[in-house]
């Protein structure tokens, strides 16, 4: 094989990994404090903040991106507050924000779950929309909706060109 063919074979191989490399836009779509969530006596399931935000505004989790700071798109941390069993600040008991695809239920069980396992519950749930330690108001999660922007069709007609000019000189020269 040519260094031309391969060039060619390159080119159009690429063309759908360039196409989903295209740009991703946020919006902004609501928020929400981690108190306002179902109580936790009542063993509510463990959520992520992009779980919390899906269920709150619809969608699915990886429809979300999830922020601590504000609602200014240029803000976004990728992070969420989580609210702990056992723990009175909030994940990692020093007020430090979680990733914003993270929760824990050691038990499988649900944020009270450690009672019914009957375990040590201590640090055993982290849920970014629960009921338990935060009514101050403070603790507010921002989500932005994500969307991909696809590359303009140009781009892509330009790479299948650079690819058809290759095969051309290809069987031109055999």
């Amino acid at each position: 094989m040519s260094i031309r063919t391969a060039l060619a074979l390159a080119v159009l191989l690429s063309v759908p990994a360039i196409e989903a490399a295209a740009s991703v836009t946020y919006t902004y779509v609501g928020s929400w404090n981690v108190s306002t969530g179902p109580w936790w006596a009542d063993n509510p399931q463990v959520y992520t903040g992009q779980q919390a935000a899906a269920l709150l505004f619809g969608g699915n989790a990886a429809d979300y991106a999830i922020s601590t700071v504000s609602s200014n798109v240029g803000d976004i941390n990728f992070s969420t507050w989580l609210d702990g069993w056992g723990d009175e600040n909030t994940y990692g008991t020093n007020f430090t924000p979680g990733a914003q695809d993270f929760s824990l239920d050691s038990t499988g069980l649900g944020y009270n779950g450690c009672e019914l396992a009957n375990v040590d519950c201590q640090y055993s749930s982290y849920s970014a929309y629960v009921s338990d330690h935060f009514g101050q108001g403070q603790f507010i999660n921002y989500a932005f909706s994500v969307a991909a922007v696809p590359l303009p069709a140009g781009g892509l007609l330009l790479m299948t060109a650079l690819g058809g000019f290759g095969f051309a000189a290809r069987r031109r020269r055999a």
